[in-house]
């Protein structure tokens, strides 16, 4: 009896030991642990629903304390910190907030881009089906085309064409085209220098007069100029024609002798045209429809932002 109580307490000397040792020994784990996730993959996505709340809290604390307030700047800082941990439920109105607030602050090409996000990445966004989207996009129309400096068609057609293609009503596209037409008859002063370019070749002279004038409605570097590169959109023989419309007073032929007394025939022009945005798309034989109204590359262009 005696050697089998020794034999037990052996028995429970040599488990004990075993466990102390597999402790030290870093095998076994410890009493309290933290449980490790099965799928981490999908768990670091996970969103739990008091760090929603949390989020949609803070955006509603942001529009109080700064947007409210006129404070755009600081509204952009605060968003763009975790613009991308907002649940999708309220991510749509973040974007509408920062292009709104981007346009406040004179930074069209970023105004426009979280407006195209809404459309692309919300299509069935409330802010689309319910026409606050159509109004504010109406309304930066008109509030562009009433700008006495710095005007551009560029932004104003690109905005145009989102609306098509969230499918504003008939009456606000005509509203759209009626507040662009009102800038067709801007009296517009081009100076002429190209004294120094002097191109020998002549039907790359008419496409450098003609870009000259293109690029006082679309500014080469502006955020989409791509859209609307001359070249692409008119033929050669649109060019000529609006070149002959106006390089009567502006050219100057000159034949020149180099130091070996060959003579050779160059361009330059020098002066001032003074025309109209209607005038000169008529000597392109084009009219506003085709930049609103045709399937142009207006939104194949490079993000530069």
């Amino acid at each position: 009896m005696k050697f089998k109580n020794l034999k037990k307490n052996i028995y429970i000397f040599y488990f004990i030991f075993i466990f102390l040792f597999a402790q030290t020994a870093g095998y076994a784990q410890p009493l309290t642990t933290t449980r490790q996730p099965f799928f981490p993959e999908f768990e670091t996505d996970f969103v739990r629903p008091e760090r929603t709340e949390s989020l949609k809290n803070q955006y509603n604390e942001i529009l109080r304390k700064y947007y409210n307030k006129g404070k755009f700047d600081i509204t952009i800082a605060e968003l763009t910190k975790t613009l991308n941990d907002f649940p999708n439920d309220i991510k749509d109105d973040v974007y509408f907030t920062l292009a709104k607030c981007y346009y406040k602050i004179d930074d069209t090409p970023k105004s426009f881009r979280f407006l195209q996000n809404i459309l692309l990445e919300f299509p069935r966004s409330k802010l689309i089906s319910n026409g606050s989207l159509e109004k504010t996009i109406l309304n930066i129309i008109k509030i562009e085309t009433d700008k006495t400096a710095n005007f551009t068609f560029i932004f104003s057609i690109k905005l145009y064409h989102l609306l098509r293609n969230i499918n504003a009503s008939k009456n606000t596209l005509n509203t759209a085209e009626r507040y662009i037409s009102r800038r067709l008859n801007d009296k517009i002063k081009i100076p002429f220098n190209l004294e120094k370019m002097r191109i020998t070749d002549y039907e790359n002279f008419k496409i450098s007069v003609v870009n000259q004038i293109w690029d006082v409605f679309f500014p080469s570097d502006f955020w989409m100029r791509e859209a609307f590169i001359l070249t692409n959109m008119v033929s050669l023989t649109q060019i000529e024609n609006s070149f002959n419309y106006y390089a009567k007073d502006i050219i100057v032929k000159l034949i020149i002798k180099d130091v070996f007394n060959v003579q050779s025939i160059r361009y330059i022009g020098y002066g001032l045209i003074e025309t109209t945005p209607e005038e000169f798309f008529k000597s392109l034989n084009l009219k506003l429809s085709n930049f609103l109204n045709e399937n142009t590359d207006l939104f194949q262009y490079k993000d530069e932002l």
